[in-house]
Formats: structure tokens, sequence, C-alpha cells
């Protein structure tokens, strides 16, 4: 029988583990192909921004890759554990509306043991990053990775998105069954790992990266995490700062193409000569590569 708890326990000791030196060059790879990716960006010109443009376009750029580069470290990480069956590709999980309806009179706790037919007729469905199914205790976790829960403290977007993923989790081991080969499972929970591992709320399906260990019952899953992460904000830093002192220098390249006691031109033509030079220092400077129910955490008290 389908166990739907958010209480998930796992054991303290993990009898599989992983060594930087085990993922160092397919994680250098990876990184390599997301600074890539950041930098591959052509923004507009914007009339506030100016030269900085393009700044604050890596920023957008890096924190949008950076999720990415965490859910393809995790789907390497977890092949030190045979146990572990990872779904991370065209997953689009049904979002049954009797689902919801159950969901929005009921505590989650109550509807243990219920699972939902998955070809029902949806309007609505949701994309989890990653299912990891442990095959080990027939368990399955829907994973949603954040690099940062940051900005939705002050807003609804968690609590919608905590809603989505509880909703489809009810008809996971149908879905499961019926598109994956069989796949049978006794318990599904959810869980939102924070990439930034900042406090959560355990009892609530929020991990910090740090308690991958626990997540994917490998030894050493964290540390090889926080290393790759690491270089990551060293490179992604890096490309930062070579862009501000770039955005920097164009006002004063532009002066000395005007020369002294020249008049200086008006406003929109200095922004067409700006744009057009970052556009050269582009081509110059720039180098295209640069080398969760709920799934509780083991220190969480589930009562």
């Amino acid at each position: 029988m389908h166990h739907f708890n958010l209480a998930s326990l796992y054991a303290s000791k993990f009898t599989h583990s992983i060594h930087q030196s085990d993922v160092a060059t397919v994680f250098s790879a990876l990184i390599d192909k997301t600074m890539a990716a950041v930098i591959d960006i052509a923004p507009a010109a914007d009339d506030i921004l100016g030269g900085f443009v393009n700044v604050a376009s890596l920023v957008r750029s890096v924190s949008f890759h950076e999720g990415k580069l965490l859910e393809q470290a995790v789907i390497q990480i977890a092949k030190a554990n045979p146990n572990l069956v990872i779904l991370h590709q065209s997953i689009r999980l049904p979002i049954v509306p009797a689902a919801e309806e159950a969901l929005a009179s009921n505590n989650w706790k109550e509807l243990d043991g219920i699972v939902f037919d998955s070809d029902v007729r949806c309007k609505k469905s949701y994309t989890p990053d990653l299912i990891i199914i442990n095959m080990r205790t027939d368990a399955a976790t829907i994973i949603d990775m954040k690099r940062s829960l940051a900005s939705y403290g002050d807003t609804n977007r968690l609590g919608d998105l905590k809603s989505k993923m509880l909703a489809s989790a009810l008809a996971l081991p149908d879905w499961l069954y019926k598109k994956h080969k069989r796949l049978s499972v006794k318990r599904v929970d959810v869980a939102i790992i924070d990439g930034a591992s900042r406090a959560g709320e355990r009892s609530s399906g929020i991990w910090k990266l740090s308690e991958l260990d626990a997540l994917l019952e490998i030894e050493g899953a964290a540390t090889v995490m926080a290393a790759l992460r690491a270089e990551f904000g060293k490179q992604a830093r890096a490309a930062l700062a070579r862009e501000t002192e770039r955005a920097h220098a164009l006002p004063s390249r532009l002066a000395e193409k005007r020369g002294p006691g020249r008049p200086p031109k008006n406003r929109a033509l200095i922004e067409s000569e700006s744009r057009a030079m970052q556009a050269t220092a582009d081509v110059v400077q720039m180098p295209r590569r640069i080398s969760i129910g709920f799934a509780v955490p083991p220190a969480a008290n589930v009562g």
C-alpha cells in the first residue's frame, strides 16, 4: 500500500560514499559547460544601466544556470548509490483535480494510503527537477532544486510550489507504474532543496544542500557538492569582475575618443558609441569559454 508520509527518516550511516576525486573530471566539465552558457549573453541596450547592462544580465544568467548545474551534479553523485533510480528528462506529472480537492479539505496526514489515477484528464501539471526512487526502501522523492529560497520569503510562491508537489505526489505511484516499466513504490515524499543551505522548515520538506548525504544515502555527497559550488562561484565572480571593469572603463574611453577641447556629443550619440565599443570589447576580450510528503532531514524531531 502506498504510504504517503512527509516524515521520511533515513539511516544515520550509509553503505555508499563518494569523494572529490571520484567526480573531479565530470564536475570540471559540468562547470565549463555551465560557464560557457552563462557568458553567452547578448542583452539589449538599456538607457538606465548603460554599460552595466552586461553585468546585470550576467548576474541573472549565473542565477539561472546555477540551478541547472546543481541538478546535473546531483544526478552524477547519485550514481554512487546503485539503489537509486533517477528520473530527470521529460517529466510532467499530472495534477489531478481530485487530488487538489483532497488537499484543500484535508490535512496531508489524513491522505495516507490514497493514490489517484494519473490518466484522468488534467489541465494542470507539475514538472519537477528530479524524481529519485530508492529501490531499497521502495520510496520515491520528488525534488525541486532551488539555488536559493531567499526570494521566496515574503511571497506565496513557496506555498504554491508545495501544493503542486503534494498534489502530483498523490498520483505519482500510479504514474510510475504505468509510465516507467512498472516501477512500484510504497512511499512518496517531496523535497525542496535550498542550494544556499539556509535554515529551513525541516518538517515542511525544505532541505539544505548540506544535508544531501541523507537524501541520497551517500556519505560525502554534500562535501563534493559544496566543492563544485565553490568552484563555480569562483569562476562566476571572475567573469563578473571582468565585465564590471569593462563597464567602468567605457566612460573614460569615450572621453579619450572625443579628445580635449572638443564639445561633448549629445546623449544618444554617446550611448550609441558606448554600445559599439562594448560590442568590440566583447569580441576582443570576453572569452567564450572559461576553464522533498515532505522529506525530513534526520535531525528533525518527528512526532
